[in-house]
Order: structure tokens, then C-alpha cells, then sequence
């Protein structure tokens, strides 16, 4: 009984007290001894070592480091010559100015769009029976690489992706990074077309919230997430965000997006509002599309008490409702404590191997703890000062002695 009493607190209580867990507290920047920024990190890795007496591997031999380097920062080898070249003239300014060409290097576009295409489920096609090619949806990868290349902060990244159909002087290139949100699988004949858009909502919920918030959101779908603190009603205040898009099948050659009139452009596979007065959004008993509940209205995710606002309504100017403008200011608000720690861990697990936090697109009450926390929200933090710069912080880590290891 005991036992039993104990299990049901736990999965019913989490979605209660889960906003203490780490993952949730605003985000500090940890006071250390005066070090530059690249000895911070081995500051805190050091420190991290310790309490498991434990101490540094030994420095790395110009071979391998050059090797690294170039794998890890363009996913090209570097030529024989090259090798030799640096084991000769090895110092740290030569190290240094290594990191830096490669930094800028049109191949480091092409490494690093390659994880985040993972992350967003890209594919070229459909899949299911037809697994027909979406058309143009190359130009959303060669987006992505431009992207990284032309290192566009983070915090833009991730609002040109949700709602770059809806800024001011939205142009092709915003609107070809909405893509995103298409990439998904799509069926030109799902067996119940009303349950199947309500599949298609979920389907952007939950790459949206695992992206951008290492939260698994979809699991709300239902009923009150059994782990973490999001209610039912959370999932459906996120999903209203592309209630008034193309999310119920129409004709089969538009593959579930806009036409071109609604998009506004021709030859881009993107996404927008096609209604700004969309019909009232029900929360589903169940999550079943054939017991509609309550109407729901669109909001944010309620864990971060200081950011549950309910959202504005649209400008009179705008094609669309701004609810995904809105959503996207939410995830990328200085405030929100995991939106930059997020991001940070993936740049850190495809440089080092494995993630500060093992899992990472789930920060949530299941997710593994961090096995540096204060290395994590440094990071975080100084990812957010330094204007959310990717190059920035890839070239801090790569610099760091504990990136130099053998």
C-alpha cells in the first residue's frame, strides 16, 4: 500500500512541484576567480573532476588535433600536407588561427546545418505510400546552411523558423525558413482527414518544444503530463499557435502548407496563417478529435510563471494572427531558462561527444541530470551576453584545453 500510495504521488504530483527541478530555475551565470573565457571552461570541468578525483587527460598531439578540428568544424579531412604542415609549425597562434579559418570556411555551413536538419526531422519527401518529393524544400536546407555560415544568432534563427511569414518586410528567405514546420511526414489520404489534422498539430508541437525547449510536449496531448509541469491544457494553449494554418487536408498537390497566393511568394515550400479569424480551438477529451472539450485560447507553456501571458491580439497590418511570432518570443526571451541551455548541450555533445546533459531533447524530470551543472549555465548564460552567437561559442570550446584533450 505503502508503495502504491508512493507511486502515486510521485506520477501525479510531478506535473505539481516539477518547476523546482534544474532545468526550470532562471538562468545565473556562476561567479569564478577572475579567468578569461576559455579558462572558465576548464575552470568548471576541472572542478567538476575533482569531486570524483579525477584529473585532466593529457594534452592531444598536433595530429589528432588537426584531424578534430577539421571533422568536428567542417566534416572534411584535412590533406597530408596540411598535417605534416602543422605538426612542424604546432603553437597555439597556429592552433588559434586554424580554428578561425575553419570557422569561416563554406563547408562549416555545411557540418553544422547537418545536425540541426537532424534535430527538425528534415527529408525531401513525404513518405507513406507515394513518399512523394516536396517541392523546394532544398532551399529551407541550403537556408539552413547559409544560416550557420553567415553565423545568424540563435535567437533570430529560431524566429525566422517559426514566424518568419509573419516579422516586418517578411522576405523570401524568412519565409523559405518556416519550412521547418512542413517537414514532417504527410498523407494525401489519411483514413479520418479530422483526426489527421489534429496528428499534423501534434507533429509541430512536439518538434517545436524538443528543438527549442528540450521538452516533450506531445505527451500533454492526452491528459496532464504524467512527468513534468504541463498541464492538458498546455499542450493545446501551444498547439493554437498553427491552429490557423493549412492544417485539414485540401488539394493533394499542396501536401498540407499554403498555396502561393497565401504564402505570398511562388516556389517556396513554407508555411503562414490562410485565416486570421480561425473558429474556436477545443481541448480534445482524451486527446480524441471526436470529443472536443473546453475552447481553448492560445498561449504559452505555463512553467515559466513570469512569461504566462495570454497572447496580443494580431496587428491590423499583419497577414496572420503573430501567434507564432508571439510563441517565438516566448522560447527566445532572455528569460525562459531553456532555450540557451538547450542549444548550448547540442553544441557541446557534437564537440565532446556526449552532452553535458545525456539527453538532449529532453530536459524534463526524466531527463538525465547535468554532469556539470555550473559549466552548463555558464555557457548558457554567456551564450545569451554574447548576442547568441553559435561561432562564438564553438570557437570557446574548441579553444578550451579540456576540447584539446588526448
Amino acid at each position: 500500500m505503502v508503495l502504491r500510495l508512493a507511486a502515486f504521488f510521485f506520477l501525479t504530483g510531478s506535473s505539481l512541484c516539477g518547476e523546482e527541478w534544474w532545468a526550470f530555475q532562471p538562468l545565473e551565470k556562476p561567479r569564478l576567480r577572475q579567468v578569461d573565457e576559455v579558462e572558465a571552461i576548464d575552470a568548471l570541468v576541472k572542478a567538476g573532476l575533482a569531486t570524483q578525483d579525477l584529473q585532466p587527460a593529457r594534452p592531444a598531439d598536433p595530429g589528432t588535433l588537426i584531424r578534430r578540428l577539421h571533422f568536428d568544424l567542417t566534416g572534411l579531412p584535412p590533406s597530408f600536407e596540411a598535417i605534416e604542415a602543422f605538426r612542424e609549425g604546432f603553437s597555439l597562434t597556429n592552433y588559434t588561427s586554424l580554428v578561425d579559418r575553419l570557422l569561416e570556411s563554406a563547408h562549416f555551413g555545411e557540418r553544422w546545418a547537418r545536425h540541426w536538419l537532424d534535430v527538425v526531422r528534415f527529408a525531401e519527401t513525404n513518405g507513406y505510400e507515394r513518399d512523394a518529393v516536396k517541392p523546394n524544400i532544398w532551399k529551407y536546407r541550403d537556408w539552413v546552411v547559409w544560416a550557420f555560415n553567415a553565423d545568424l544568432p540563435y535567437d533570430e534563427f529560431v524566429r525566422a523558423q517559426l514566424a518568419g511569414d509573419e516579422q516586418e518586410n517578411p522576405t523570401e528567405a524568412s519565409v523559405i525558413a518556416t519550412g521547418m514546420l512542413r517537414l514532417g511526414t504527410w498523407n494525401d489520404e489519411p483514413n479520418d482527414p479530422h483526426e489527421y489534422k489534429y496528428e499534423r498539430l501534434e507533429d509541430m508541437v512536439d518538434v517545436v518544444s524538443t528543438a527549442f525547449l528540450g521538452l516533450t510536449v506531445k505527451c500533454a496531448r492526452c491528459h496532464d503530463h504524467k512527468f513534468d509541469p504541463i498541464p492538458q491544457r498546455d499542450y493545446y494553449r501551444f498547439a493554437a499557435a498553427f491552429w490557423p494554418g493549412a492544417i485539414e487536408p485540401r488539394d493533394r498537390k499542396l501536401m498540407g502548407g499554403p498555396n502561393a497566393d497565401e504564402l505570398g511568394m511562388k516556389d517556396v515550400f513554407g508555411w503562414t496563417d490562410i485565416r486570421t479569424d480561425p473558429p474556436d480551438f477545443h481541448l480534445l477529451i482524451n486527446g480524441d478529435p471526436h470529443r472536443p472539450g473546453d475552447v481553448v485560447q492560445p498561449g504559452h507553456l505555463s512553467f515559466v510563471s513570469t512569461l504566462d501571458k495570454p497572447l496580443k491580439s494580431s496587428r491590423s497590418s499583419a497577414r496572420g494572427t503573430d501567434r507564432r511570432l508571439q510563441m517565438a518570443d516566448f522560447i527566445t526571451d532572455p528569460s525562459n531558462p531553456l532555450t540557451a541551455r538547450v542549444m548550448v548541450n547540442r553544441v557541446w555533445q557534437h564537440l565532446i561527444g556526449q552532452g553535458i546533459v545525456g539527453t538532449p531533447n529532453n530536459f524534463g524530470l526524466k531527463a538525465d541530470s547535468p554532469s556539470h551543472p555550473d559549466l552548463l549555465d555558464y555557457l548558457a548564460a554567456d551564450f545569451i551576453e554574447g548576442g547568441w552567437k553559435v561561432k562564438r561559442l564553438i570557437r570557446k570550446i574548441v579553444l578550451s584545453q579540456t576540447y584539446q584533450q588526448a
